[in-house]
């Protein structure tokens, strides 16, 4: 049996939360989706409600283990599970405590994207192949995480830009023309 490395481990505790995760939403697409309290609950789904918490139960530990540190709402998981009993409990819930659940149930999910996030930041940068800049030189690019997202990219400021000679002129919304209001004081 070959053993894992440290980057293999980390890929598949990534993998495990993002299972878990859509586990998760799945879950709340069977109660947060439409008007609980006007639908009609037919047995399939109450049967498809219950696979699905039931899965969600036995795949906690899990879940729970592999993130270790990078995930801490685990009692919360069990919690939202108890109080969503079936359709029916959810949709003769007083308002107030769906509310509490919904905001409950938002909070495991960001925390487990916060989870993803974490692990990410811990897998090693890809050295990115050199290009051809045309005149038989190779330049490096930046990196990537294995995640497929840039390391240590920021989003650019869009910069405004002067309107071409003979344009016309196009009125700029939800901007007062003239000062901002009085000078401000200059300080000591």
């Amino acid at each position: 049996m070959a053993r894992e490395t440290k980057v293999e481990g980390i890929e598949k505790r990534i993998e495990i939360c993002k299972e878990y995760a859509s586990l998760w939403e799945e879950f709340f697409k069977c109660f947060g989706t439409g008007d609980l309290q006007e639908r009609r609950i037919f047995d399939q789904d109450e049967v498809r409600f219950q696979k699905i918490i039931t899965q969600l139960a036995h795949q906690k530990f899990r879940f729970v283990y592999y993130m270790g540190d990078k995930f801490t709402d685990g009692d919360k998981i069990i919690d939202v599970l108890e109080r969503a009993e079936n359709l029916h409990v959810l949709r003769d819930m007083a308002d107030a405590n769906f509310s509490k659940l919904e905001i409950d149930w938002h909070q495991v999910f960001i925390g487990m994207h916060r989870a993803v996030g974490r692990l990410m930041r811990e897998l090693p940068l890809e050295e990115p192949e050199p290009e051809d800049d045309g005149k038989g030189k190779k330049k490096r690019g930046r990196g990537k995480r294995k995640g497929g997202t840039p390391s240590g990219t920021k989003a650019k400021p869009r910069v405004p830009t002067a309107p071409k000679p003979g344009a016309p002129a196009v009125p700029r919304l939800g901007v007062p023309k003239g000062p901002a209001g009085p000078p401000r004081p200059k300080g000591p």
